[in-house]
């Protein structure tokens, strides 16, 4: 007897009839919340990191800026 675990995941199950496979198999259950987890951490860590790379790219503009307007005044004088 096969138990439902070891069976390949059919492709494209639909969604409404994996939920209640889900309440039935506390493992399957357990096992999706995990996943569902660390899908949301991954997206925040994603988020976080977009983040930086905007601020990191900001800063150095301002900075070519920055220095080019000061590079300007001291050649200007």
């Amino acid at each position: 007897m096969r138990s439902s675990r070891s069976e390949p995941e059919p492709i494209g199950y639909p969604m409404k009839e994996n939920k209640y496979r889900e309440a039935a198999d506390p493992f399957i259950y357990k096992n999706s919340q995990w996943k569902q987890e660390q899908g949301q951490k991954r997206n925040e860590m994603k988020r976080k990191g977009m983040q930086a790379l905007l601020n990191m790219i900001v800063q150095v503009i301002l900075g070519i800026l920055v220095g080019a307007s000061k590079h300007d005044k001291v050649t200007a004088t």
